[in-house]
């Protein structure tokens, strides 16, 4: 055709070299289906002192942070969360009671709690927490050598990675990720709640991991805490 086609040989899949690369697609699927949880909702507490909740858990699990707080043998709980601008009209009460009146009804003594406040931001607000326990201790004039974090299960292993980055390598971080009873995390991808926090936690661990570069210097304008 006037040389406009040119022929070529090429390589191609053949019957079996399809059914061979459908069946490692379904493998792999398999294993992100029951490794994908187990990764994100990692669990290694540490022996310490200090138990940190993080303020944005559902409140159906904070009672579970107060039986986490009773076998574990802490003696400080810090609540940790922002306050936006709405929390209060939001709410109907004082935005410095939200949590903790919540921990203290469920059995953590009044005077083992304190609540760490901080302005409430649109991004990084994990990033932002961990500053907040950092400062907290700071302005205490007291020392932070290791604590338990305590959060919603996908969220455990962010959480840990950001801590650690706020709090430098001399303070040991250890983790807590609480299942959500909001759906089967055996079968999270049954529900539209286990799909939507499974895969949002992968692209947001992703981005922590490899994209994610903390303020420098990394400082937070704190707001009073509850005694």
């Amino acid at each position: 055709m006037g040389g406009l086609l040119r022929r070529k040989e090429g390589w191609s899949l053949s019957f079996i070299g399809k059914a061979a690369a459908f069946l490692s697609l379904c493998l792999i699927g398999f294993i992100c289906l029951h490794v994908l949880y187990p990764f994100l909702a990692v669990n290694n507490r540490i022996p310490s002192n200090v138990l940190v909740v993080d303020g944005w858990m559902p409140t159906y699990d904070l009672e579970r942070a107060a039986i986490e707080f009773k076998q574990g043998h802490y003696q400080l709980v810090l609540a940790v969360r922002g306050v936006y601008e709405f929390d209060s009209s939001e709410l109907d009460r004082p935005r410095e009671d939200y949590v903790a009146g919540i921990l203290i009804r469920y059995g953590i003594p009044k005077n083992s709690l304190k609540t760490v406040l901080f302005p409430g931001s649109k991004r990084d607000r994990t990033f932002a927490s961990a500053l907040a326990i950092k400062e907290w201790f700071q302005q205490r004039r007291l020392s932070l050598s290791d604590l338990d974090l305590l959060t919603v299960g996908t969220h455990a292993r962010r959480s840990r990675l950001l801590y650690q980055m706020a709090l430098g390598d001399e303070v040991n971080v250890g983790i807590i990720g609480l299942d959500d009873p909001a759906y089967d995390a055996s079968h999270w991808w049954r529900s539209s709640e286990g799909m939507c926090a499974v895969l949002s936690e992968v692209v947001a661990y992703l981005y922590v991991r490899f994209l994610f570069s903390p303020p420098n210097p990394a400082t937070l304008h704190m707001l009073g805490s509850l005694s």
